[in-house]
């Protein structure tokens, strides 16, 4: 995920040490910096504070990483106007408060399943069998997990529980925007080619999911 940086966070010293640790995730490879931002962000006085050697891997970062177009699909902007817990734009890009930036940009991708080591298994077996090596790649680095729900009448609820907990709050302060970081993969489990067993779920209707579910 591409991470956006707002002007009111590259300025403000308190919001810095945050930064210098978005900046280890960086480097670490889990996320990259927006490169049509790296000239704003080379001038910004956090940067200006930073050492040579600082400096010049936010420059390289933005010249030496190969483009991907899975991982830079969408945006992460760390804003300090943002509400806690995050939010979800328009575009699919989501806003985040610094307090929660290091959270959801350590948080793994989660890929919700009825049964995490029979289907989780089952994907990795196929990837390699396929030799789709980048998505066993990042599961070996826990860039993605598989969340187990426990049958298919627990997907939705799964999902409820990632993004606004067990026991949700009626003022929202326990959600967390989390649409972006999790997908539903389901068995078919049809019986014939009219059977449509996964239709009675819907899950293509929760606003909590990022699409709609694939079956396998």
């Amino acid at each position: 995920m591409k991470i956006s940086i707002a002007p009111n966070v590259l300025e403000n010293p308190r919001w810095f040490p945050i930064l210098d640790v978005v900046l280890l995730i960086v480097e670490d490879e889990r996320h990259s910096l927006a490169t049509e931002e790296v000239p704003d962000i080379l001038a910004s006085q956090w940067l200006k504070e930073r050492s040579f050697d600082t400096r010049d891997f936010v420059r390289l970062a933005a010249t030496s990483r190969s483009v991907d177009g899975l991982a830079d699909r969408r945006t992460i902007t760390i804003d300090s106007n943002a509400r806690r817990g995050g939010c979800v734009g328009a575009n699919r890009a989501t806003m985040v408060h610094p307090l929660d930036a290091i959270l959801f940009l350590s948080t793994p991708f989660q890929v919700i399943v009825e049964n995490e080591w029979f289907d989780g298994g089952f994907m990795l077996w196929m990837a390699k069998g396929l030799g789709f090596t980048q998505l066993l790649h990042a599961y070996h680095k826990h860039r993605f997990i598989f969340r187990h729900a426990g049958g298919k009448d627990s997907i939705s609820r799964s999902a409820k529980a990632f993004s606004e907990s067990v026991w949700p709050r009626p003022d929202r302060s326990t959600d967390r925007a989390f649409r972006e970081w999790m997908c539903v993969v389901l068995d078919n489990d049809a019986r014939d080619p009219d059977d449509d067993p996964n239709r009675k779920l819907d899950t293509r209707k929760n606003p909590l999911i990022l699409a709609p579910e694939r079956a396998v």
